[in-house]
């Protein structure tokens, strides 16, 4: 997914997709407490963003814990 057509990791790629979950996340949120500013959003929006950090934490943590490529491979 986020590999380049040489093989190689797409820095670009990955930031355009990151981008586009981080953002449709935060535009999710955004209409929920435009489509009813009354309601109390703050408990179920603070367990959602929680969510969504302890999986990116979870992710990050378990790359860094790959081991590291051997020169020449793609």
């Amino acid at each position: 997914m986020f590999r380049a057509p040489d093989g190689r990791f797409a820095t670009g790629k990955a930031a355009l997709i990151k981008a586009g979950i981080g953002g449709s996340f935060f535009a999710a949120q955004f209409w929920a407490v435009r489509g009813k500013p009354d309601a109390d959003h703050y408990k179920p929006l603070t367990l959602a963003n929680t969510v969504a950090a302890g999986a990116l934490a979870g992710i990050a943590a378990h790359n860094y814990s790959l081991p590291a490529p051997r020169a020449g491979r793609p």
